[in-house]
C-alpha cells in the first residue's frame, strides 16, 4: 500500500504466489456491512518458534475514525495466540501511533531517517505488545 512494485512476468508472479503460500503470513481485506472495502490487515515475518509476528494495517480515508482499525487490530491480536506482536509506523502517522498506544503497545525503538516521502525523511517507530500485556488490556 505504501510501495510501488515493478511489473512482474507471469512466471515471476506464480513464483511469488508459491512463496507466499508456504509462509504462515496472511492477508485480509476488511469490508463494512454493505460490502465496501474499508482497508486491509496482514501479518508478516511470523515466527512460530519464537512466537512473534509483525502486522500491517491500512484503513482507507473515507472509513477512518470509525473504529475499523481498532476492531481489526484487536481481532488479529486476539486470534494470533502468539507471545508477541510487533508493529512499525512512520513518524508522520500520528493517528496510527495513538491507536497502537491505546491498544496497549509500547514504543520499543526508533529507526531514524528510514523513509523519504513528500520531500523529507521520516523515522520508523517500532512498537510491541506481549501476549500478557494484551490479556491485561483486553481481558
Amino acid at each position: 500500500m505504501d510501495s510501488l512494485h515493478f511489473p512482474r512476468s507471469a512466471n515471476k508472479m506464480r513464483e511469488w504466489i508459491e512463496e507466499q503460500l508456504e509462509k504462515d503470513d496472511f492477508r485480509f481485506i476488511a469490508v463494512d456491512r454493505d460490502n465496501n472495502i474499508v482497508g486491509m490487515i496482514e501479518t508478516f515475518d511470523c515466527d512460530r518458534k519464537n512466537g512473534t509476528f509483525d502486522y500491517y494495517l491500512a484503513v482507507f480515508e473515507p472509513y477512518r475514525d470509525k473504529g475499523y482499525a481498532k476492531e481489526g487490530s484487536s481481532l488479529l491480536l486476539f486470534r494470533a495466540r502468539l507471545s508477541k506482536s510487533k508493529y512499525t509506523v512512520y513518524s508522520f502517522n500520528n493517528p496510527s501511533m495513538r491507536l497502537h498506544e491505546k491498544l496497549g503497545f509500547k514504543k520499543e525503538g526508533q529507526l531514524r531517517n528510514i523513509i523519504f516521502t513528500k520531500g523529507a525523511y521520516y523515522d520508523c517507530i517500532c512498537f510491541g505488545m506481549t501476549r500478557e500485556e494484551f490479556e491485561l488490556n483486553h481481558g
